[in-house]
């Protein structure tokens, strides 16, 4: 049972703002134990007392309050957490709590410490302080805020919620970030390519105590049967932009199994974050783009043969060419974008695969295909263990058969524009991916992959088991150039 509380939008005449602080702080003090509320303490180091010094108050009896780093002085805040409707942190309350044996004694506040206690709890800002904090002094707030989220962590907050709880009763609505995160979240454990993580402030520990971190490892690599991606953290970053290297004989729009394709890519990959100042992933713009030359390569002698690829021999010869692959976050308010489009050379002389007669054969060829996509993400639940994506889009491609018969002719037999609907989820229990998923609907045929994690070592490396298949089509029958089948592959991933 979650339980979220909103200032009321409307009001009658006679009640004033102060009016409705004062009924909020009654039922945060009543009832907080029947809320979905959080505490938490906070940090106050030195560099903060200069904007924490003379915080405004609405009483009448303190005009300010002033936070103090001294023995036996902490504060901790009351919040709500994100939920569907507020899409961030909400600072409720802040508390001074003092011990009395090195402080002396005073009165607290609430009915609930007995006197014998050592400690008085003293509410230092009640929800109006902090609602007059966010709209006339964002300074103070903003400090405020980021005393929370530093807190949150270095460890894990308290729940106020008092009653028990029927988990079989509870229903999480679906949630998404405000900003990058969940683009970020879904590359770092579905994408072949490294994606860097933002910067981890270090913070001192204890003589003699070591703190546990992520392994620093310069190089990044994925590899598979028919896929190899590269990046050097060390010497190819350049601070907001980075470089690194692709191989792969895979087509991302064709509904054609690795090595079926009959070619090869290989370029280079870039990720670009337009900062201001400093580098800020979760906010900044993100482009990852990739360019590749594609070249021919005839496998169709072998590509059925490969004991890790299960379909027939390849049909559609695909011409060498360029490829862009582009995604992008949100800019402007719109969704999450992708962009993809393989522009061939039309030269028809030399197929790979043929059919018919040696002196009256025909061929199929590809020569374009693009596809644009929008993406939309959302997590069951705030841990962020069971995390969802969708694209909507569209896509084409073309085919052109070639007629060897008293010389060459070309016959454009398909170019429609189709509907695209990928479908991803993934697993990550504890923070730690464990199998991912995607479902693919494009010129009605289904093309799905799954992975499962199988293996880590040292938090360096890493394999998987994946497989990828390729459905009949739906509605329609089976094309003179099209497969189906499945391909089963064992991913290696370094320094991810």
């Amino acid at each position: 049972m979650g339980v979220s509380f909103l200032i009321p939008a409307t009001l009658s005449l006679g009640q004033s703002l102060g009016d409705m602080y004062k009924l909020v702080e009654k039922k945060l003090e009543k009832d907080k134990k029947y809320l979905n509320i959080y505490s938490i303490p906070i940090e106050i180091k030195k560099k903060d007392l200069s904007v924490l010094k003379n915080v405004p108050k609405l009483s009448l009896k303190q005009k300010t309050f002033s936070f103090r780093i001294a023995d036996g002085v902490n504060y901790f805040m009351e919040f709500l957490g994100e939920t569907l409707d507020t899409d961030s942190l909400t600072i409720l309350r802040v508390f001074e709590e003092v011990d009395k044996s090195a402080q002396g004694t005073g009165g607290g506040l609430f009915d609930q410490i007995s006197s014998g206690s050592n400690f008085d709890t003293t509410l230092v800002l009640n929800f109006g302080d902090i609602q007059n904090l966010y709209f006339n002094h964002k300074k103070i707030y903003k400090k405020l805020y980021v005393l929370l989220e530093n807190a949150l962590e270095e460890q894990a907050p308290n729940s106020l919620l008092g009653i028990p709880v029927d988990s079989k009763l509870m229903k999480s609505k679906g949630i998404s970030g405000k900003n990058n995160q969940d683009f970020l979240n879904y590359n770092w454990v579905n994408s072949s390519e490294y994606f860097p993580h933002p910067a981890v402030v270090k913070k001192r520990v204890r003589r003699g105590r070591r703190k546990k971190g992520a392994v620093n490892f310069p190089y990044h690599l994925e590899a598979d049967f028919s896929h190899i991606t590269f990046y050097d953290s060390k010497h190819l970053n350049f601070g907001f932009s980075s470089i690194g290297a692709e191989w792969n004989s895979e087509t991302k729009v064709l509904n054609l199994l690795p090595w079926q394709s009959m070619t090869m890519s290989l370029g280079l990959r870039t990720f670009i974050s337009f900062s201001e100042v400093v580098q800020n992933l979760y906010d900044d713009f993100l482009v990852n783009a990739k360019i590749l030359t594609r070249f021919r390569l005839n496998t169709s002698s072998f590509a059925n043969k490969l004991p890790f690829v299960y379909a027939d021999p390849p049909k559609l010869n695909v011409l060498s060419g360029l490829v862009v692959d582009i995604s992008t976050t949100r800019i402007y308010g719109l969704p999450f974008m992708n962009f993809y489009f393989a522009n061939g050379f039309k030269n028809f002389s030399n197929p790979y695969v043929t059919f018919g007669r040696s002196d009256s054969s025909h061929a199929f060829f590809n020569t374009n295909s693009w596809e644009y996509t929008m993406s939309f993400y959302w997590n069951k639940s705030e841990r962020l263990n069971m995390r969802f994506r969708i694209d909507v889009g569209m896509g084409a491609f073309d085919v052109y058969e070639v007629v060897y018969y008293k010389g060459v002719k070309d016959y454009p037999v398909h170019y429609k524009i189709s509907p695209v609907i990928n479908f991803y989820f993934t697993f990550v229990p504890q923070k730690k991916e464990l199998f991912g998923m995607k479902l693919r609907y494009f010129d009605s045929m289904i093309r799905g992959k799954f992975w499962l994690k199988i293996f880590e070592l040292n938090k360096l490396h890493t394999f998987r088991f994946a497989v990828e298949y390729i459905s009949k089509p739906m509605f329609r029958n089976l094309r003179e150039w099209e497969n189906t089948g499945a391909a089963v592959q064992l991913v290696y991933r370094l320094g991810f």
